[in-house]
């Protein structure tokens, strides 16, 4: 019987279900500090995460959605607003609790199973064995600045040559994400930056506009304690911790849940260089075809800094060179795969495994590149049988 892993639920396949046993780690939410460190049940969400950390000061590098389980994010790499001051969520990781195929319960980290820690820092979620708990690095989390820069579509080509040219080479401080978007209720296409400032945000702010040439239509940046600042970037502003979850009473949910379920569909590529005219071009004109469609998204989220400087074989993830991460986002699956299949000459054979894609065909080398080997032989020795399989399983 094939098992499924399931923490936060938020598999665009749905491979944290199935027909077979669904071993759903979600009610193991504990938070507890150790010092310097973070031991982290794997069910946590990130908006508990950073809730339970903000008293202290603290936080551990992670993404902007609220309602996202920390173990699948962690197991895949860990992309996140902070990761180019302090690594991936993987680069905090310092050890990993493991139940394998057959029953052990293992502690992973650099002493102990090494092979195992190194595989489960990018390796993905579910494939080597059903991580119950995460024993992180914490850094200090003082009040931050996120900020916004919107231009008219006109000058998008302008802002996609600066910003890729600006961003994954800006000071580590500074964290930004290009979305080009069509809104509710509306196809018409937008362009804008959001990002966040470990410091004053008014120089990149300042230098990126320098480096698109164009000045900006508006522009908003405000210092915010941190645990304000992720729920403002994660769109629930304002809200209890509480309210940032799901409503409900199932592990993960919250009776006074306030965060909506949304319904669309992801894909993704690394770009490893700018994208050239054509490739803008390409992507522009898959926002401007069918203006009457809304909800279509794709978001280039830089990275460099600290992600950087750790060897594509380090661990398991791979991209560590890449200059930024897209994901195309829509409820229109015709349209993403469509999108998707334009830019891949542009970024061929790329992928992040945390936006799992189940319609690529070689993802295993897009998710895991040169690792790939090294991610079989770990596979084969801890899971020989192959209890923990789905599609894009190794």
């Amino acid at each position: 019987m094939a098992c499924a892993v399931r923490s936060g639920g938020h598999s665009y396949a749905g491979w944290s279900t199935g027909t077979g046993l669904v071993i759903d780690v979600s009610p193991m939410d504990a938070v507890r500090r150790d010092g310097g460190r973070a031991v982290v049940g794997a069910g946590t969400r990130l908006i508990d995460l950073y809730g339970e950390l903000a008293s202290a000061g603290v936080s551990v590098p992670s993404g902007s959605c609220p309602t996202v389980g920390v173990a699948g994010l962690t197991l895949g790499g860990g992309l996140g607003v902070t990761s180019r001051a302090y690594g991936l969520s993987c680069d905090a990781l310092e050890s990993v609790r493991l139940v394998t195929a057959d029953g052990r319960i293992l502690n992973c980290n650099r002493e102990e199973n090494a092979d195992l820690f190194w595989a489960c820092r990018g390796g993905g979620g579910g494939n080597f064995g059903v991580a119950v708990s995460f024993t992180y690095r914490t850094h200090e989390a003082g009040d931050v600045t996120p900020f916004s820069l919107r231009w008219p579509w006109a000058r998008a080509a302008a802002v996609v040559r600066g910003w890729q040219r600006w961003a994954p080479a800006a000071p580590d401080e500074v964290w930004t994400s290009l979305h080009l978007d069509t809104g509710p209720g509306t196809g018409t296409p937008t362009i804008e930056v959001i990002g966040v400032a470990l410091a004053d945000a008014g120089a990149h702010m300042d230098r990126l506009t320098a480096a698109i040439g164009a000045d900006p239509d508006s522009s908003d940046a405000r210092s915010r304690p941190f645990l304000d600042a992720m729920k403002f970037l994660g769109g629930c502003a304002g809200q209890t911790v509480e309210q940032c979850h799901a409503q409900g009473s199932l592990p993960g949910q919250r009776p006074g849940g306030n965060f909506p379920r949304t319904d669309y569909a992801g894909k993704s590529h690394l770009a490893y260089k700018p994208l050239p005219d054509d490739a803008i071009s390409t992507l522009f004109a898959r926002f401007e075809q069918g203006n009457d469609v809304a909800n279509r998204s794709a978001l280039m989220d830089a990275m460099g800094g600290a992600i950087a400087r750790v060897g594509p074989g380090e661990t398991a993830f791979p991209h560590r060179k890449g200059l930024f991460c897209v994901q195309y986002l829509a409820p229109d699956t015709g349209w993403l795969r469509a999108t998707h299949a334009s830019m891949e000459p542009y970024m061929r054979g790329t992928a992040y495994v945390n936006y799992v894609d189940p319609d690529l065909r070689d993802w295993a080398g897009a998710y895991y590149g040169p690792n790939l080997g090294r991610l079989r032989k770990v596979k084969a020795a801890h899971d020989p049988g192959r209890l923990f399989r789905f599609p894009q399983a190794l």
